[in-house]
Order: structure tokens, then C-alpha cells, then sequence
């Protein structure tokens, strides 16, 4: 009996405690203007993008050829493209595909960076040489020159682009996860987990990773942000998405040849993508500092 409430007492303390620190984070989170900003402009683009079909009377793909080429006015505020097609509309069903493109293929990379950064990190020895050095070929190759590559090479398609944009991402992660585990993997309470005769899958799992997110955590918020900058590259060169699917960098593309007779084509994309990365950056660098724990009160 005592040993069961011993360790009831001890999971219990240990959810206390989790608790406590993820509260001090959100509070020193809410504490950085900057970052607050970021996540309330982030929120309402990702509620415009949800929400596009109860905002917008229109179809992003039908055409309309007695309004091509409208300016901005109280009937499209963002104005028509080529075929009379809604801007504004467009922008907002693109911003479903380049946000939850960004998010899939960040969440995949995370999966497969975290798992290996944390095994080779934990066990170290000749598995961990071979993988560094295998990912350090990977990282020797420019990043976008990679993601054009592979998005080359596998085709278009949704699901290709998201391939080609997480394997660029993993080694960056498995490399930040690998130094986080690093730190901690003499600590007491791994030896302790040892001792008591835990599997290594299990102290990974229940006890490395979990203590090894931080860092990860903003890796992965600003990389989100990168990842929709490199999604509208290949749509833009033409290796994302396809038309008439609306994408945010396929417009950018398709409005350059009248970026100057109708600058607005081009200039309402752009300042989604600017506003996106901007939110996502500043998101990012508010975690760094609410997770740094030279920071922590």
C-alpha cells in the first residue's frame, strides 16, 4: 500500500509540475507584445482561411469574362484577375492549401526528425555516426535547391510537394533534437528510469523526448513559417500547386506578366505571405524566449 501511494504521490507531482511549467511559459509568452501580436494575426488569417465559404459570395475557379480585371471596389475588394476570377477569394481558399500544406509537412518532418534526433542522440555509437553523416550530405545541399529537386523528381500533386518540403526539413530537426537529448542523457532521473529496469524505447519515449521539445518546439513554429515562403516558390516556378487549384505563390506567378498595369494582382498575395511568415516569425521568437530557461523565473 505505501509503495502504490508513493507512486500515485509521484505522478501526481510530476502533473503538478507540468502544469506549472507550461502555465509560466504561456505567461511569459503573454508577456512579449511582439509575440502576442503574432499569434492574434496569425489566428485571424487561419480563421479567414477556414471560414472562406460563409465570407465569400464567389467561386474561386469560376470564371467571369464581363469583369476582368476589376480594381478593388465594394463588389471585390481585392479586385479580379485575368478571367474575372475573385482575388479576394482566391486568396482565401489558397491560404487553406499553403497554411495546411506548411503545417502537414512541417508535423512529418517534426515525426521524423524528433525520432531520429532522439534515438541517435540517446544511443549514440556507430548508428548515430552513420545518420550525421548522412544527414550532413542532406544539409550540404541548398534548401530550396533540394525541395526543387525532389519536387522535380516526384511529380506535382499534393501530396508529392508535401513529401519533397518534410525531408528537406528533417535533418535540421533530428540535428537540434540530437544536441537537446544530448544534455539531458545523464541526468538523474534517466539513471533512476534505468535502474528500475525501463526498455530504452521506453525512456525514450515517456522521458527523453518529452524533456527535449523545447528548442524543437520553436525549430518547428518557424519552420512552418519557412516552409509556406518555399511551397510558394515551387508554385511559383510551377512545381506546386496546380491550376486552377488557388495557391498564394501560383497567383504571385500568374500575376507578374501585369505586376504593371494591375499591381494589385500581385501585391494582395504578397502581403498574405508577408503577414503569414511575419506572424509565424514572431510567434517563433516569442517561444525562444519564453522557453529559454535563463529565463525562467
Amino acid at each position: 500500500m505505501i509503495s502504490i501511494r508513493t507512486r500515485f504521490r509521484t505522478k501526481k507531482e510530476g502533473r503538478e509540475k507540468s502544469e506549472s511549467t507550461l502555465h509560466a511559459t504561456f505567461m511569459r509568452l503573454c508577456r512579449n507584445p511582439t509575440a502576442v501580436f503574432g499569434g492574434i494575426v496569425f489566428i485571424i488569417l487561419a480563421l479567414l482561411v477556414i471560414l472562406a465559404p460563409w465570407l465569400t459570395p464567389y467561386d474561386y475557379a469560376a470564371y467571369d469574362t464581363k469583369n476582368l480585371f476589376q480594381p478593388p471596389s465594394p463588389a471585390h475588394w481585392c479586385g479580379t484577375d485575368q478571367f474575372g476570377r475573385d482575388i479576394l477569394t482566391r486568396l482565401l481558399y489558397g491560404g487553406r492549401y499553403s497554411m495546411s500544406m506548411g503545417f502537414i509537412a512541417v508535423g512529418f518532418a517534426a515525426i521524423g526528425g524528433v525520432s531520429l534526433g532522439s534515438i541517435c542522440g540517446y544511443i549514440g555509437g556507430r548508428l548515430d555516426d552513420i545518420v550525421m553523416r548522412f544527414l550532413d550530405i542532406f544539409q550540404a545541399i541548398p534548401g530550396i535547391l533540394l525541395t526543387i529537386c525532389m519536387a522535380a523528381a516526384l511529380g506535382n500533386g499534393f501530396d508529392k510537394v508535401i513529401i519533397a518540403l518534410s525531408l528537406t526539413r528533417i535533418p535540421s530537426i533530428a540535428r537540434l533534437m540530437r544536441g537537446s537529448v544530448m544534455k539531458i542523457r545523464g541526468m538523474e532521473y534517466l539513471e533512476a528510469a534505468e535502474a528500475i529496469g525501463c526498455s530504452k524505447a521506453r525512456r525514450i519515449i515517456k522521458y527523453v523526448i518529452p524533456n527535449s521539445m523545447a528548442p524543437v518546439i520553436v525549430e518547428v513554429t518557424m519552420g512552418i513559417a519557412s516552409t509556406v515562403l518555399q511551397l510558394a516558390t515551387l508554385s511559383y516556378i510551377g512545381l506546386g500547386v496546380q491550376p486552377p487549384t488557388p495557391e498564394w505563390g501560383a497567383m504571385l506567378s500568374d500575376a507578374k506578366r501585369y505586376i504593371l498595369i494591375k499591381p494589385y494582382m500581385i501585391m494582395f498575395p504578397g502581403i498574405f505571405i508577408a503577414l503569414t511568415v511575419l506572424s509565424l516569425n514572431f510567434l517563433g521568437d516569442g517561444l525562444r524566449d519564453a522557453l529559454d530557461p535563463k529565463l525562467k523565473d
